[in-house]
């Protein structure tokens, strides 16, 4: 009986131990998890990428405000002629995208007021990078909602453009 005992206490030593080894692991992944979970806030790496990306961010914009002018007469310029080439097949098309884009056209000249509201109010910011991206977010969200028709637009004009191109040329 005596072997057995001695049997059954190395038996839960070793259990023990490995329970032991199993927490040591277990905490040792808790750890990496929390680390990989708090890496954009910890290391200096990804916020300076983050700083990276709303400087270049910030630099497009500026452009776009800059240019906002030529943006609106190069988006017009189909308006300004007496009519616009379109083949007979795609007529019916084209006749309903282009009130959409003039519906568009005059949204452009908002969501570029928002852009030139922010980009004279970014500078001015004193809240810390958690609090600025989150507006930074809506507001190019709002700036992506307005600007994803007239990328619709271009594409399906592009498209109309190109086969016609394919069935007759230019007129």
């Amino acid at each position: 009986m005596s072997n057995t005992t001695s049997e059954f206490i190395a038996l839960l030593q070793t259990i023990n131990s490995q329970k032991m080894v199993m927490n040591n692991i277990f905490t040792e992944y808790e750890k990496r998890k929390i680390d990989r979970d708090m890496a954009d806030v910890l290391h200096v790496d990804v916020q300076e990428q983050r700083l990276c990306d709303v400087e270049h961010l910030a630099s497009h914009l500026s452009t776009t405000v800059k240019q906002a002018d030529r943006l609106v007469s190069r988006l017009q310029r189909p308006f300004m002629n007496n009519h616009i080439n379109i083949h007979r097949n795609y007529h019916k098309e084209a006749s309903a995208v282009l009130p959409l884009m003039e519906k568009t056209i005059h949204q452009l000249d908002q969501n570029l007021d928002n852009l030139t509201q922010f980009s004279h109010s970014a500078p001015r910011m004193t809240v810390d990078l958690s609090e600025a991206l989150p507006l930074i977010a809506s507001r190019l969200a709002r700036l992506h909602s307005g600007l994803r028709p007239i990328v619709q637009l271009n594409s399906l004009l592009l498209n109309t453009s190109v086969m016609c191109e394919k069935e007759q040329g230019y007129r």
